[in-house]
């Protein structure tokens, strides 16, 4: 915020009013924090559908089973 000798940097100054503005979305509870994971999970998840999905689980098991 202050810069050399005490000077106020008004570039440094915007960029962290702008950096608190854009936290206000991040949750901050942890029940909030997994209801916000688990709708990501949801949303991916109806973006792969459901024979990617199995897909990925078969071959992932298929990995485990080789080592």
């Amino acid at each position: 915020m202050f810069g050399l000798f005490g000077k106020k940097d008004k570039k440094k100054s915007k960029t962290a009013e702008s950096s608190a503005a854009s936290d206000e979305h991040v949750p901050t509870s942890s029940e909030s924090v997994r209801e916000a994971a688990l709708a990501q999970f949801r949303t991916t998840q109806a973006e792969l559908g459901e024979e990617t999905i199995q897909a990925m689980q078969k071959a992932l098991e298929f990995e485990e089973a080789k080592r």
